[in-house]
């Protein structure tokens, strides 16, 4: 069985433990911060958004319009509840459809990429490219250094390529050369523009 087969359900089996012990502040100025570069009522897609605070949340005020993705259909369910208006996907982020849309503003994968496998973080990352348009802003979190270690909610592993795996993935996809910087919980953010030239997809 694929040891990281926790990824595939998102936190279903674990939405209560999830909703309640996240902390609902952490990550809401960098996602703030980030709308705010984005056009008047950017279209977003939020992938593995959970229970929708405090990254959807924020980016609604912010005047988004998102399309929120996650496996876990507890979670989505919770999210709609408080935000009525956004547009949701129950699905693997790697299986998202995105309603047919492809020209979004903004892909931001808050929390998210280390809880997959190499090559589902992979897949994101091309996918960000796919569905960007160009000038397009993807964010996303992940170590600096390239580690391993148990989810403190699945006890499944979490990976973190690297950065130096992360730039080059980037660059190959067609983005600009990242922005990092940390938040006060110590998150790693990786924040690119999409130049509209991803070798991976172009014939």
């Amino acid at each position: 069985m694929d040891k990281f087969y926790e990824w595939r359900h998102g936190y279903e089996n674990f939405a209560r433990e999830f909703r309640f012990g996240r902390n609902q502040s952490i990550g809401a100025q960098e996602a703030a911060t980030w709308a705010s570069s984005l056009p008047p009522k950017a279209l977003v897609a939020d992938l593995g958004c959970g229970f929708g605070e405090p990254i959807t949340g924020t980016l609604v005020r912010a005047g988004c319009r998102v399309h929120a993705v996650d496996a876990s259909p507890t979670l989505l369910k919770t999210l709609v509840e408080r935000l009525p208006d956004v547009s949701v996907e129950c699905a693997n982020v790697t299986e998202a459809n995105f309603g047919g849309e492809r020209s979004f503003d903004g892909v931001i994968a808050w929390g998210l990429l280390f809880l997959l496998p190499e090559a589902a973080q992979k897949d994101v990352i091309a996918m960000a490219a796919r569905i960007l348009r160009p000038g397009g802003s993807f964010l996303f979190t992940a170590p600096q250094q390239r580690l391993e270690w148990p989810d403190a909610q699945t006890d499944a592993p979490s990976l973190s390529l690297g950065a130096d795996v992360y730039r080059k993935l980037l660059q190959e996809n067609g983005f600009d050369t990242p922005a990092e910087f940390e938040d006060h919980g110590g998150n790693h953010y990786y924040q690119a523009s999409y130049l509209g030239n991803n070798r991976s997809t172009s014939s």
